[in-house]
């Protein structure tokens, strides 16, 4: 029986007579939501006014035997036979951070906010504590009211990130030092009160990042200021060519990719094969830039002489399938292709002309596949429609790694630039950092200097 007050009438919960362990409460987002430990490992949480089975969690192999609610807003910790104490997300039931409680059971946890550690007691009679930021929870950042479109990592180790307008307006571009749990600068380009998406971000060869967000493109730079420029249509991909001079801008409803200066004035355009969204991707200081169009990936090269650029179409690529994504790494031939219904493919320039692929694999659960190339490119990562990155072996297309914590579907990724952090952003509005060696995955210490990708 659930009682939501002193006051109130109880509540009948449906627990099909399963063996009650422990039981617990805790303040959701949108409201009081009362835990149920099971015998099995399972949790189930209801709402706490009305008795509603929200969601069910598998916490383990082990029974439950704590319950406790924190270390922060809308989140609880369980801990249970196994050892193992694991933390919580009350909203999604996404894990967040974990420890090793006792080498047999744990039996009580509680945490000092104040000192900001987790306590535990266990089976063995020993009494345990971690530092709950470095020891317990996992590099998760949690500043976007939205759903994280697009991520980007900066020479200099700084991860950029841009969210879009639900469930929440949100709209920033939010610039994360190494190591940082907030970001150092938010910036909303279309406009505080104004209703926007950051579909695409990437790094300025100049300084910052360039964003399509609104009805614009805009340069942003480290401090937060802005430069915006206004275009017919709105953005959803952007790409620097020609050192920055240029920036290649992909829109929707149109038929070319237009090329614009950095004063906003247009110089030029590249027509599209197809009518369905374009994917489009520079390498090289933007010496080349790659097109996803339809069933084929077009490559043009940029040279500049002076204050004169000029460029050409240097190859056409036909795909067996609709290009949904591409990324491109500077120094390598290897262009890494998202097919739509979740295929990954490598291009690979250097190859024959009669074979420029060099595998294609089935790497995700269908839907619009979106993939990074690490920047030695030697390896490429890919989501689907589904919770799950996954990490292929460049030289042949084999799964490396499998990335799952996410509480619904990832919709960007990037590697830091020496590879070995991946930054993945998602619909449940985080961004999550992990080990992304071809050894082990694991999320990494976001107080560490890991964080801008630390080699093992």
């Amino acid at each position: 029986m659930l009682l939501p007050s002193v006051d109130a009438a109880p509540i009948p919960l449906d627990l099909d007579d399963r063996v009650v362990e422990r039981v617990g409460v805790c303040q959701g987002r949108q409201g009081p939501r009362a835990l149920v430990g099971l015998y099995s490992g399972e949790i189930l949480v209801f709402d706490g006014e009305y008795g509603e089975s929200l969601r069910s969690i598998a916490a383990g192999s082990g029974s439950l035997r704590a319950l406790v609610a924190g270390p922060g807003p809308a989140q609880f910790a369980s801990g249970a036979t196994d050892g193992l104490i694991r933390v919580w997300d009350i909203d999604t039931g996404a894990p967040i951070g974990a420890a090793v409680g006792t080498e047999q059971q744990v039996r009580g946890l509680a945490f000092d906010v104040d000192r900001g550690e987790l306590l535990s007691v266990g089976e063995d009679l020993r009494a345990r504590s971690w530092n709950i930021d470095r020891e317990v929870l996992e590099p998760v950042l949690r500043e976007a009211r939205a759903w994280i479109y697009s991520v980007v990592y900066l020479p200099d180790g700084t991860l950029v990130s841009g969210a879009g307008e639900a469930p929440a307006p949100d709209g920033r571009v939010m610039f994360w030092p190494i190591g940082a749990r907030k970001p150092a600068v938010a910036v909303n380009p279309v406009g505080v009160d104004a209703p926007a998406i950051v579909w695409s971000l990437v790094p300025d060869p100049l300084g910052g990042v360039v964003a399509a967000a609104g009805q614009a493109f805009h340069l942003i730079a480290r401090d937060g200021s802005v430069a915006s420029h206004p275009l017919k249509q709105f953005p959803y991909a952007v790409a620097s060519v020609a050192g920055g001079r240029w920036i290649a801008v992909a829109a929707f409803s149109s038929p070319e990719i237009v090329l614009y200066d950095r004063a906003g004035a247009r110089v030029g355009g590249i027509p599209l094969e197809a009518p369905d969204m374009a994917s489009i991707a520079s390498r090289d200081n933007g010496r080349d830039l790659f097109i996803g169009t339809g069933d084929r990936i077009l490559h043009y090269g940029f040279d500049a002489a002076g204050d004169s650029i000029d460029f050409t179409r240097r190859g056409s690529f036909a795909v067996n399938g609709r290009v949904s994504d591409l990324d491109a790494q500077d120094g390598s031939d290897r262009i890494a292709v998202g097919l739509l219904g979740g295929d990954v493919a490598l291009l690979d320039l250097s190859r024959p002309a009669a074979s420029p692929f060099a595998w294609r694999v089935p790497a995700n659960a269908g839907g619009f596949t979106r993939v990074t190339l690490s920047p030695d490119a030697t390896r490429v990562a890919s989501s689907g429609k589904a919770p799950v990155v996954v990490v292929l072996d460049a030289a042949d297309g084999m799964q490396v790694l499998s990335l799952d914590g996410h509480g619904d579907q990832v919709i960007a990724l990037d590697f830091s630039m020496d590879g070995s952090t991946l930054a993945t952003g998602a619909i449940d509005g985080t961004i999550r950092l992990w080990w992304a060696g071809l050894k082990r995955a694991q999320p990494v210490d976001a107080d560490s200097t890991a964080a801008a990708g630390r080699t093992e």
